[in-house]
């Protein structure tokens, strides 16, 4: 009996020992299962509550809207510049990034920020008037179209202009000369193609021309002058002045205002030659030349009686026209 009596009490000890460690282990499992329960969920937004701040898409603005980036417009709208802020290159490091031309000393790449802008309609946008639409661009039988067309025409009777577009005669060199070609043609959208052409083509007569000894007024140029001009290459070299002219100019003419954005400015005669190729009435806002940006390009009546020009003596024909380097109309 007394065996029997001490196995049992073994027996019950056992039992009480091995339901605590059972009742021990399955709470370990429910505190475990419940931690990881209780744990909550890693937010998508990290550890910060979600933003109530727009979306980018809903910061776009459409026509008229502030802007200071084209990704603030909306699709169809690009950012025109209004007010804007620029580096200026010391003299002579200046970068000509026109695609022709690189001055081989150049150093320096400008810099410009639009500080205000504001957004219009790119060319096939729909428009009312001519300021709903991108500088450079007019509001064609309602849609933002480019005044000179891509297709070419050879006379006033050629119809191979698109539709809505005439074929018009360019402006000639102020001074015609024995052997100079005719003017050629060009298709322009109709409304322009029948106002009356805005010749002569040549220099306001505020501009100054730079020349080894310091710029002098165009008025005041004559034949035989040394002045700045580049080559074929890009060098900045000096050259004599072989040609200089003055036109008459009309009561109706209007010069373009150019202003860059590294503070440089020039009235010009809107067909005159740029050095890419371009009449400066074809310069747009935003657009690079002569190693900055165009801040506005604006045409205003003209104040005086006469416009002027000059040809140096150099492969290219051109010249720093209040610092801005520009082609001639005059020919060798």
């Amino acid at each position: 009996m007394q065996i029997i009596f001490i196995l049992g009490i073994i027996i019950v000890s056992v039992g009480i020992i091995g339901g605590s460690f059972y009742i021990k282990n399955n709470l370990s499992k429910v505190n475990n299962i419940n931690n990881v329960q209780l744990t909550p969920s890693p937010s998508p937004y990290g550890s910060q509550e979600p933003s109530l701040a727009p979306s980018p898409t809903s910061l776009n603005t459409s026509r008229g809207g502030n802007c200071t980036d084209d990704s603030q417009c909306t699709s169809g709208y690009k950012c025109q510049v209004l007010e804007g802020e620029g580096t200026v290159c010391p003299e002579g490091t200046n970068k000509v990034s026109t695609g022709t031309f690189t001055l081989p000393e150049a150093s320096c790449q400008p810099t410009t920020k639009i500080i205000k802008g504001q957004c219009k309609l790119t060319e096939g946008g729909s428009c009312q008037t001519d300021n709903d639409c991108y500088s450079g661009l007019v509001c064609h039988r309602n849609i933002c179209t480019n005044p000179i067309s891509k297709v070419s025409c050879s006379e006033p009777s050629d119809n191979s202009c698109p539709d809505g577009y005439k074929c018009v005669q360019a402006c000639g060199p102020p001074v015609a000369r024995e052997g100079d070609k005719p003017p050629g043609y060009f298709c322009e959208v109709e409304e322009l193609a029948n106002k009356p052409r805005n010749c002569p083509i040549c220099l306001a007569s505020n501009t100054q021309i730079a020349t080894p000894t310091g710029d002098v007024n165009v008025k005041d140029l004559k034949v035989g002058m040394k002045v700045y001009s580049v080559n074929e290459q890009g060098k900045k070299i000096v050259v004599d002045i072989i040609k200089v002219s003055s036109t008459q100019a009309p009561a109706s003419h209007r010069v373009v205002h150019l202003t860059l954005s590294d503070g440089r400015e020039l009235w010009v005669s809107p067909n005159h030659p740029t050095i890419d190729g371009l009449e400066a009435g074809q310069l747009q806002v935003g657009q690079n030349y002569d190693g900055s940006i165009i801040l506005s390009s604006e045409l205003i009546p003209y104040w005086d009686n006469k416009t002027y020009d000059l040809l140096p003596n150099s492969e290219t024909g051109f010249y720093f026209a209040n610092s801005i380097l520009m082609g001639s109309t005059l020919k060798q």
